[in-house]
C-alpha cells in the first residue's frame, strides 16, 4: 500500500513537472516570437508562432488569440496568404482583434 501511494505520488509529481515545462517552454517561445515580431523578421517570428500553436493543439488546447493574429500577420508578411487568411480568421471577432487584424484579413475575403 505504502509502495502504490509512493508510485502515485511519483507519477503526479512527473506529470506536475512536466507540465511546468512545457508551459515554461511555450513561455519563452513566445517572448521570442514578440521579439522577432517587433524586429519586423516576420520569418523568425511566423515559425515560433507557428510552433507555439502546433504545441497547443498536440496538447488539444488553443493558443491565445494574440498568438493567432501574430501569426496571420507574420504570414501575410512573408507572402504566405494561406495561413495568414487561417491564422487571421481564427481571431476575427474575438476581443484581442486589433486595428492589424481588421486591416490586414479584408484584403483576402
Amino acid at each position: 500500500m505504502i509502495v502504490k501511494r509512493f508510485l502515485i505520488a511519483i507519477l503526479i509529481f512527473a506529470l506536475v513537472f512536466s507540465s511546468c515545462t512545457v508551459s515554461n517552454q511555450l513561455k519563452q517561445l513566445n517572448i521570442e516570437a514578440q521579439q522577432q515580431y517587433e524586429q519586423k523578421s516576420y520569418e523568425n517570428a511566423f515559425s515560433l508562432y507557428n510552433q507555439i500553436i502546433t504545441s497547443k493543439q498536440e496538447r488539444g488546447k488553443k493558443a491565445h488569440a494574440n498568438i493567432y493574429q501574430n501569426a496571420g500577420i507574420s504570414a501575410w508578411y512573408i507572402g504566405d496568404e494561406q495561413n495568414a487568411i487561417r491564422y487571421l480568421e481564427e481571431v476575427k471577432g474575438q476581443s484581442a482583434a486589433s486595428a492589424a487584424t481588421s486591416t490586414t484579413l479584408p484584403r483576402h475575403t
